[in-house]
């Protein structure tokens, strides 16, 4: 009868503190090891089970390969007893041998991170900067992941075992919000599907992974809020300041552009009351009538000798930084509870809301307001550049929000 056991032998070990895993095969009379190419450090080793102990830290991983391993070698085992073939120690070795050559070689055809660098260059070429540092991020948390684990990601292993433990590390390794952790397995999946396409990638069972989306409270600019910012008086040193970043952000609450486009926005863009430009992170070309006040804040920073608009933008974290200053100056102070999920927890964070003002705040407060004064959601979809009418739909939802409390707060008084 044949017997299987992990050993390792502690009297071989080797600088990093490491020694090998090997699997013993016994036939009758025959024994033989076999090499896995997994190492262990010798203290996480349960001689008596011939596997890792559970508190070594990657455990579940370790196991699962082992399992793995001990699977394939029943398998030769049962396929030579169907075809009256004797499992020796020598034919177990042989078959078992042919088979990892073959597998290694389909393992090492199509390095995971090294494909992934490929699709880097792919996104810088295709796809705008944002979008770029954004998979930047992700490659990062695959090459920590990778090291944290001791293991190398291949396209075979990306099951729902991966997609559980690539979660539970980012949570722990960089304590991720839901959104985050959503963030990172689309942008995995949009990968995925890139190299499946280009025939990198056979496995695909990353289409079943589900997303992790949480409805996230949208913060935007009453009409009150919106006409008390535009018509304060700023003084002091900071006046010419906080008087661009307004006004720049102003100009996002009545376009609905996006910081990306707002920094990117050129004369030539402007053209019979519209602006028509291509959206950074879309690529798609977007016409945006320019209503009153819009116009009347390109005028304030219309150069009177070339005839061009000259309307300087800070860099984003400065224009939020600025944007909750003026906030406070302003009197933007409403009490506001955003709620965030982390580590399956709903944590409530209430401040005033000039703390919760960024530049993105403005696009947002376009959207609102459009929708508040009646425009058709399809309008604002075209004009927003939303793809998906869910991301319209979001918006609508708040506004039905919006029209219950005034209707109850006028019949209450």
């Amino acid at each position: 009868m044949a017997t299987l056991k992990f050993i390792i032998r502690k009297s071989k070990v080797t600088k990093q503190g490491l020694t090998k895993i090997n699997l013993r095969y016994c036939h009758a009379s025959d024994k033989i090891e076999l090499a896995t190419n997994k190492s262990i450090e010798p203290q996480y080793w349960d001689t008596l089970k011939g596997r890792p102990k559970k508190k070594y830290p990657s455990y579940g991983e370790l196991d699962e390969e082992l399992d793995g391993i001990e699977r394939k070698i029943k398998l030769i085992i049962k396929e030579a007893n169907q075809n009256n073939i004797e499992p020796t120690a020598e034919y177990v070795k042989a078959k078992f041998l042919r088979e990892d050559v073959v597998q290694k070689k389909e393992r090492l055809e199509y390095d995971f991170l090294e494909i992934f660098q490929e699709y880097q260059q792919y996104l810088e070429s295709n796809k705008a900067i944002n979008t770029v540092k954004n998979f930047n991020s992700l490659h990062n948390n695959l090459v920590a992941y990778q090291k944290k684990k001791r293991v190398k990601i291949v396209f075979s292993m990306i099951d729902h075992r991966f997609y559980d433990s690539f979660v539970n590390f980012l949570i722990k390794q960089y304590d991720y919000a839901e959104n985050t952790l959503d963030d990172r397995i689309k942008m995995l999946k949009t990968y995925l599907f890139w190299a499946t396409e280009r025939k990198y990638n056979k496995n695909e069972e990353f289409k079943t992974f589900k997303r992790r989306y949480q409805k996230v409270d949208i913060i935007y600019l009453t009409d009150r809020e919106l006409n008390l910012l535009e018509g304060y008086e700023f003084s002091g040193e900071e006046k010419k300041n906080y008087e661009l970043v307004r006004d720049t952000f102003c100009l996002c609450c009545y376009t609905g552009l996006r910081y990306s486009d707002l920094a990117s926005l050129k004369s030539e863009n402007i053209q019979k009351n519209h602006i028509i430009k291509r959206m950074q992170k879309t690529q798609d070309i977007i016409k945006i009538p320019i209503v009153a006040p819009a116009q009347a804040i390109l005028d304030k920073y219309k150069s009177v000798d070339n005839g061009n608009y000259e309307l300087k933008v800070f860099a984003n974290p400065v224009m939020n930084r600025y944007l909750k200053e003026i906030g406070e100056i302003v009197g933007i102070d409403d009490k506001v509870t955003m709620t965030n999920k982390k580590r399956g927890v709903f944590v409530e964070n209430t401040q005033p809301k000039y703390k919760f003002i960024t530049c993105h705040t403005g696009r947002r407060t376009f959207i609102t307001l459009s929708l508040e004064k009646g425009i058709r959601p399809e309008v604002v979809m075209n004009i927003a550049g939303h793809k998906d009418f869910r991301t319209t739909q979001k918006y609508i939802k708040l506004v039905d929000n919006v029209v219950d409390d005034e209707v109850l707060n006028a019949w209450n008084k």
